[in-house]
């Protein structure tokens, strides 16, 4: 059945006569796997809310782990689970997930109660507005992001706007949207994530990202890039 889908998917893309989609990397999968044109395809990354770009508060952060995403076998919770089984520390380490069950919660939480009294977890399955999720955020002091595949990663920006600091497994978009302002692990490395959970969790501050990153992903600035293709578009073929 997925055989089939994406075949159909594929055929569908090669008879676009355009394709916008929010990052290089699912430009360059739509070159190799399925034959694009890359003059046909256009970048527009995903767009930050205003509200994300007040001013950080400084304190008050008492979450300790953030990861927000649907439990699913993609978004490899599991890696941060077996990170903390390994945990040693003294002081309690207060962790927040944060998403839709897509057939992994039930594995997820059953492990997560086998670990260590000085590890809380807490599960929650959705927020009711973006101003409670950006407290979320603002409450955090890292945000850990240990997802196998994305197409762009929104909430990695999202962290960034708001003071945590930023753990992403080494792959290739999240590469191009955090660069030097996230840090990187492998994604079948417990040991390795969980001394850089140790190392950024002894800092005990908030991250501080140049404004100018963000600017990129202003919707103004995107709206604008995204007119101004189309137009162009539009001429050369009248």
């Amino acid at each position: 059945y997925l055989s089939l889908v994406k075949k159909i998917q594929k055929r569908q893309w090669g008879k676009c006569q355009n394709i916008i989609t929010v990052s290089n990397f699912t430009k360059n999968q739509l070159v190799e796997k399925c034959g694009i044109n890359p003059d046909k395809i256009l970048v527009s990354p995903n767009g930050i809310d205003d509200n994300y770009l007040t001013e950080v508060p400084i304190n008050n952060r008492d979450i300790d782990i953030l990861y927000i995403a649907t439990f699913e076998s993609r978004k490899n919770h599991r890696l941060l689970i077996h990170a903390l089984e390994n945990y040693r520390g003294a002081d309690k380490i207060s962790v927040c997930l944060i998403g839709k069950d897509l057939g992994t919660k039930k594995q997820i939480v059953y492990e997560a109660s086998m670990l260590e009294n000085n590890i809380e977890v807490d599960f929650i399955d959705h927020v009711d507005n973006e101003d409670e999720l950006i407290d979320y955020y603002n409450r955090s002091y890292l945000f850990v992001c240990p997802s196998l595949y994305e197409g762009f990663g929104m909430p990695v920006i999202e962290a960034l706007s708001r003071g945590c600091r930023v753990l992403c497994t080494d792959i290739e978009v999240f590469r191009e949207i955090g660069g030097d302002n996230v840090e990187y692990f492998s994604s079948d490395d417990p040991s390795q994530l969980l001394e850089k959970i140790e190392k950024n969790l002894n800092k005990k501050n908030k991250r501080d990202v140049d404004s100018q990153f963000f600017e990129q992903y202003k919707w103004r600035k995107i709206a604008g890039d995204l007119l101004e293709y189309l137009s162009k578009k539009i001429k050369s073929q009248n």
